[in-house]
C-alpha cells in the first residue's frame, strides 16, 4: 500500500498481496514436505478476511462478503490440521523426548500421532485440490485483477487517511475495552483477546503507510501481547487433546 492510495486502491493492494501468498503456497501445503506453507496460507487468509471486512462499507455490492465467508470457512477447516502439525513438532522436540525417554509407551504414542498427521495430510491434499477451493481461488483472482479495478474506476475516490484513523481507533478501543486478564481467565476469553490483538495488529500493518510511525509501533505492541497469548492457546489445545486421548 502507498501513502497516497485511496481507500479502494488500498483495499485492492492488500487483498492482492495476501491472495498471492495463498496461491503461491497451495502446492507446497499439499506436498506437506514442510508445515510452513500451510502456516503461511492460514496467516494470509486471516489477513485477507480482515481486510475484506475492514473495507466492507466501500465494497458493498461486490463479492467481498461472499469471499470473506468462504475463505473464513476454509481457514476453520485448516485449523485442526495446523494444530496437528504443531503438536507433532512439539512431540519431536527435546523437552518431551528427554522426559519420557524411559517410558515404554512413548514411541507407540508418537507413532500414533504421526499416523494421525498422515491422515490429516491426505485430507489437506484432497481439500486444497478440490473443485471448491479451485473455484474460490479463481473467483478471488478475478475479484482482485478485474472486479476491484472496475469499482475503482466507477466509485468516488475516498481519501485513505481519515478512514484509516477511524478504523485504527476502533480496533484499538476493542482491545483496551476488553476484560482484564487474571489467572482465572478462561481459555476462550484469552483466545478472544488474542484474536482482538491479532486483528489490531493487522489494522496497524494495513495502515502504517497512511498513519506513519505510530501505526508501526502499534504493530509491535499488538504482537508483544498476541504472541504469549498464542503460546498459551497452544498449551490449552494440547491439554484438550491429551484429555480426549487419555
Amino acid at each position: 500500500m502507498k501513502r497516497r492510495d485511496t481507500v479502494l486502491e488500498a483495499a485492492r493492494r492488500i487483498f492482492c498481496a495476501h491472495y498471492r501468498v495463498v496461491a503461491n503456497n497451495l502446492d507446497g501445503a499439499a506436498a506437506a514436505r514442510s508445515s510452513l506453507p500451510l502456516h503461511d496460507i492460514r496467516v494470509s487468509v486471516r489477513r485477507l478476511c480482515v481486510a475484506l471486512r475492514v473495507f466492507r462499507r466501500h465494497l458493498r455490492g461486490t463479492p467481498a462478503a461472499s469471499l470473506a465467508g468462504r475463505f473464513s470457512r476454509l481457514n476453520s477447516t485448516l485449523g485442526p490440521i495446523r494444530d496437528g502439525d504443531v503438536w507433532v513438532e512439539y512431540l519431536h522436540s527435546r523437552k518431551p523426548a528427554s522426559k519420557l525417554a524411559d517410558d515404554r509407551t512413548w514411541p507407540a504414542y508418537v507413532a500414533f500421532q504421526e499416523s494421525q498427521r498422515q491422515r490429516s495430510i491426505r485430507k489437506l491434499r484432497r481439500l486444497l485440490r478440490s473443485p471448491q477451493v479451485r473455484d474460490l481461488m479463481k473467483r478471488a483472482r478475478h475479484f482482485g485483477s478485474v472486479g476491484l479495478l472496475d469499482i475503482i474506476r466507477k466509485r468516488p475516490h475516498a481519501p485513505l487517511r481519515p478512514f484509516a484513523v477511524t478504523r485504527m481507533n476502533r480496533a484499538l478501543d476493542d482491545v483496551i475495552e476488553s476484560p482484564d486478564v487474571s489467572p482465572a481467565t478462561l481459555p476462550d476469553d484469552l483466545h478472544a483477546l488474542r484474536k482482538l490483538c491479532r486483528r489490531g495488529r493487522y489494522h496497524a500493518e494495513f495502515f502504517t503507510p497512511a498513519l506513519g510511525p505510530a501505526a508501526a509501533e502499534l504493530t509491535v505492541r499488538f504482537k508483544r501481547i498476541a504472541d504469549p497469548l498464542g503460546r498459551i492457546h497452544d498449551v490449552d489445545v494440547a491439554l484438550e487433546r491429551l484429555a480426549k486421548e487419555r
